[in-house]
């Protein structure tokens, strides 16, 4: 049984564990999934968890005298989600998608595990179109809501007035407006050279998704250096990333003039997160944490 917001992620699940049912919650609707788990009975419970009111503490209590729980939570937030403190303890790992977090709920005697978000290989692959502009972005500013969002802009807004940038996202000068489906997002970075990858927080192996679309998509991307980005990819070989503003801008100009480098990177990150970072590869973890008495610490 999945809470499940991703998007087509249950193609994959159901790969994963052949008697997955599902079932997409509103707010405040902890009575609705107690009767749905009454009905299905599941071995394994897992909720991608954001808000308050799907899962409360005496639900997870009933739940967990008969099921394992895992409750992941794939954003990152700057503090820590206070649902978190009443229902961690009946869960069997609270997953988190930053080490931080991964750290913190350990620290408050819950089992955890880092779980890295996927992507949809079905909709961000590599299609035959030579890109014919430079750089992209897609993503919002949240006025200045997030540690990086000011950051996000200042750089958005230093890389537009030295080179010809795409935008895509809510808040920015000159953007294009918002995406709204895989297919056109995957056949914007298909029509393009760069790009380029900020995100609003600087957490241990935290990044948007987007980051990993992109790449699966086979666009080059030049990400900002957030930390221990290197633990899940070789800089240089999959990703190259930068350090300041005229870092960012030196490589830009450099590999929009080295092509063949420039592809052989994109072409090694495609082929790496299309081996480890799918939809198909989440799933796998998720059940390697079910069927582990002592969830913490697996990836």
């Amino acid at each position: 049984m999945i809470d499940n917001i991703l998007g087509n992620f249950s193609y994959y699940m159901k790969k994963t564990f052949p008697e997955y049912c599902e079932y997409k919650s509103n707010f405040n609707c902890s009575n609705e999934l107690k009767n749905y788990y009454d009905k299905t009975r599941p071995d394994y419970v897992f909720i991608q968890l954001q808000q308050t009111g799907v899962l409360t503490k005496e639900l997870a209590e009933y739940i967990t005298n008969k099921s394992k729980i895992i409750i992941w939570n794939g954003d990152k937030r700057i503090l820590y989600p206070e649902y978190m403190y009443d229902i961690g303890k009946y869960c069997h790992c609270v997953a988190h998608s930053n080490f931080e977090d991964v750290e913190y709920a350990k620290f408050n005697g819950f089992n955890s595990s880092f779980l890295q978000i996927g992507f949809n290989p079905l909709y961000f692959k590599k299609h035959n179109t030579n890109p014919v502009n430079d750089l992209i972005f897609i993503g919002n500013y949240n006025n200045g809501l997030f540690p990086l969002s000011d950051y996000r802009k200042e750089v958005i807004e230093e890389v537009q007035r030295s080179f010809n940038l795409s935008i895509y996202g809510c808040g920015f000068k000159n953007s294009k407006g918002s995406i709204n489906n895989h297919t056109t997002e995957c056949a914007l970075y298909n029509r393009h050279k760069i790009g380029i990858n900020i995100s609003q927080f600087n957490s241990s192996r935290y990044t948007s998704d987007r980051l990993l679309r992109m790449m699966g998509s086979g666009i080059f991307v030049i990400s900002h250096h957030y930390k221990d980005i290197e633990k899940d990819f070789n800089i240089g070989e999959h990703l190259v990333t930068y350090n300041d503003h005229n870092d960012l801008k030196d490589k830009i100009s450099y590999y929009l003039n080295n092509t063949e480098e420039r592809n052989q990177i994109a072409l090694n990150g495609m082929n790496y997160v299309h081996s480890k970072f799918t939809f198909n590869d989440m799933a796998k973890n998720i059940k390697t944490i079910f069927e582990h008495e002592n969830p913490n610490d697996l990836f």
